[in-house]
């Protein structure tokens, strides 16, 4: 008789299972700048979605800058936010400051390359998540060198300006029989300017014991660059490029500075990690490492240090619902710790990851070379991101166009690049709080 009650209520219960109200899903809404390749990024999210299936992931992209900051003001005033965004200049640190999520606390943040989470750090806090690493010096053909009788491990032992003075020279007796045209590939004009103006530039003002707090005391007016010891020897590196270049580096061009050194006519490349894949369309069979810029006098340290930082960040938004914020640390923890995840970041979109425990794909050559320099610890940060506005595309390249031409002494140089420093300041610029 007690079979039939029994079957009444396992029956109600199978009733009621049927009838229950599925978990409701959490959107995680993304609003990325330069997505690349979008079918890559949804078919990641796809993968997510199925294993955190609670999760609703709304990708939106927008690659140009200007209407990318627009936009992200406009999303971030409304009700459905952004969970995840990206910070694509470091003025963004502290204008979204309400908004930026501390990531110091996260498990994969100790796998970072502290030099890619200089720009985000404030304090001790962490404020943006660093995506990929991009690093730049003076590229080099690997077989070009040792037929000059140079070793790999002979260029990483380049410690001073001498030190490379004494290979250029080297290299100049020998330009026939390696059959190169040039030593080095570089411009200071055309549609290369910016390869002198922001990265050879960069280079004393990087080399500063305290970056932010020099760029600060120039500010202030309490130091300058016409006194600076590494500001007075900066002008004979460029006067080593100048000599062991082209003719003409005012009309010298981004594409024939690629051209010549992927078909092996000057051995050096003055350029960055990103331009490994343009160089191999060329010539697939090229052997490429990095050695750095240096400056007559500073330390062998900062000598051997190249200059790296990370190239994209992303924010979690903390203005957004406690399951919101939880699936938006779920997301990047998949991304940063899982193997679908590296795979994302290395193999797919091809980036040399920010973090220790991502290896760098295997054929990307300037990408190991640059991450043997952030394994050693030996970086140097990008200072321009911290710069008054337009100081480099106006007054620094306009600066060292008339030093190429003789208009410009070095005092006077120098000078000049004081006085727009000043001008640019009282003009109003966006300056970044914190330390590299």
């Amino acid at each position: 008789m007690l079979i039939l009650p029994c079957l009444l209520v396992l029956l109600c219960f199978a009733m009621l299972s049927s009838c229950a109200v599925p978990e409701e899903k959490t959107n995680l809404r993304l609003f990325l700048f330069n997505v690349e390749d979008t079918k890559l990024y949804s078919q990641f999210i796809q993968d997510f979605e199925s294993i955190f299936p609670t999760i609703a992931v709304q990708l939106e992209t927008e690659n140009t800058q200007r209407e990318y900051k627009g936009k992200l003001k406009a999303r971030l005033e409304i009700e459905q936010k952004p969970a995840i965004f990206s910070l694509i200049d470091f003025c963004g640190v502290d204008e979204y400051r309400d908004y930026l999520f501390d990531v110091s606390q996260e498990a994969y943040m100790q796998d970072v390359y502290d030099a890619s989470i200089d720009p985000a750090s404030q304090g001790s806090s962490v404020l943006a998540v660093p995506l990929r690493l991009d690093g730049y010096g003076l590229i080099y053909n690997k077989k070009i060198l040792r037929q000059a009788g140079y070793s790999e491990e002979d260029m990483n032992e380049l410690r001073s300006f001498e030190d490379l003075k004494r290979v250029f020279l080297d290299l100049e007796s020998k330009k026939r029989k390696l059959g190169i045209e040039e030593i080095l590939s570089y411009s200071v004009g055309s549609s290369a300017w910016w390869t002198a103006a922001y990265h050879t530039s960069n280079i004393p003002f990087a080399m500063q014991d305290d970056v932010l707090g020099f760029q600060r005391e120039l500010s202030e007016g309490t130091v300058s660059l016409t006194d600076d010891f590494l500001f007075q020897r900066f002008t004979e590196t460029l006067d080593l490029f100048f000599a062991h270049s082209y003719e003409n580096l005012l009309e010298t061009s981004y594409e024939k500075l690629i051209n010549d050194f992927a078909l092996e006519k000057t051995a050096f490349l003055q350029q960055g990690s990103w331009v490994e894949k343009q160089l191999r369309e060329i010539n697939p069979w090229l052997e490429l490492a990095f050695v750095p810029i240096p400056i007559r006098g500073a330390s062998s340290e900062k000598n051997s240090s190249l200059a790296v930082h990370s190239t994209q960040f992303w924010a979690i938004n903390k203005q957004i619902s406690k399951k919101e914020l939880s699936a938006a640390r779920q997301f990047l923890s998949y991304l940063f710790t899982s193997s679908r995840g590296k795979r994302f970041l290395s193999e797919e979109n091809r980036y040399i990851p920010a973090f220790s425990t991502i290896p760098a794909q295997d054929d990307a050559q300037l990408a190991q070379s640059l991450r043997l320099f952030a394994d050693k610890k030996r970086t140097l940060p990008w200072a321009w991101i911290s710069f008054p506005d337009d100081y480099v595309r106006l007054d620094i390249s306009a600066a060292i166009a008339r030093y190429y031409l003789k208009e410009f002494t070095q005092k006077e140089f120098l000078e000049y690049l004081d006085a727009q420093w000043s001008k640019r300041v009282k003009l109003g610029a966006c300056e970044r709080i914190g330390a590299f």
